[in-house]
């Protein structure tokens, strides 16, 4: 009788301890994040790697002045070699009912470098905005990019913030309660606190702010300058976003 229940207990202890380590298998802290991109704001023990990584840096503004679709093309051709390209690709120009769009686009084994000159007429008005965007895999080191683009702010006058953007793919689907706990260990991981959050279709945005980040946004009058962002992907995954201070592509 004794070894019975002898049997009976190991049999209870094994199966507690398998039903443990499936679940931080499958639990989001011990998911693969790569947050090495994040320009310093991310603390060596969170260095892992998401599957299928990358990272973007962007600045999207106005332009301070009213510029010709020539010296629009010419501005673009100047910016991409800003970024040490030696020979960028000539600017193309599509037109619109109510305005222009000038595009140069230079892709190589290093990464992709996107600039876009919007010139929008609103009545009389004519606005014009200007968007550089780097899409680079993690491999490359953001840091002397974010370098460039802060220098090019400076010479040509430009306001906004620099936005950085790491994307990377969880290998299962995601559920709501398990995107939020994942969220708030992706805070604790960045030393930020979790300020809103918002859930659309699909979709779960979380909003947080580090006092470790320079920079910020104001939303519904709340500091944020950390944006996670979960949404469903291609058979069966889930896409993690993790932008600073917001994400301003669309996810």
């Amino acid at each position: 009788m004794m070894k019975k229940w002898l049997i009976i207990l190991v049999c209870l202890l094994w199966t507690t301890a398998l039903i443990q380590r499936l679940y931080q298998s499958y639990s989001p802290e011990s998911l693969p994040v790569n947050l090495q991109n994040m320009d310093g704001l991310i603390t060596p023990d969170a260095q892992a790697s998401f599957s299928q990584s990358d990272a973007s840096l962007e600045l999207s503004c106005p332009y301070p002045d009213y510029l010709p679709v020539s010296s629009q093309q010419q501005l673009l051709t100047t910016l991409a070699k800003e970024f040490h390209i030696d020979s960028p690709p000539i600017p193309s120009t599509v037109y619109k009912e109510n305005g222009s769009i000038s595009s140069l686009l230079h892709q190589s084994t290093n990464g992709t470098l996107s600039l876009q000159y919007l010139s929008i007429q609103e009545g009389w008005n004519i606005h014009d905005y200007l968007r550089i965007r780097l899409h680079l895999p993690t491999s490359i080191n953001l840091t002397d990019f974010r370098s460039i683009l802060e220098e090019i702010k400076i010479k040509y006058g430009l306001s906004g913030s620099i936005c950085t953007l790491v994307q990377g793919t969880y290998s299962r689907t995601l559920s709501d309660a398990e995107r939020e706990k994942a969220a708030n260990y992706l805070f604790q991981t960045l030393n930020a606190s979790p300020v809103q959050s918002i859930q659309s279709g699909n979709t779960d945005t979380f909003y947080g702010y580090s006092e470790s980040i320079n920079s910020h946004i104001l939303s519904n009058e709340n500091k944020v300058n950390v944006t996670i962002a979960f949404a469903d992907g291609p058979s069966d995954t889930t896409i993690c976003y993790i932008g600073s201070p917001i994400i301003l592509e669309d996810y």
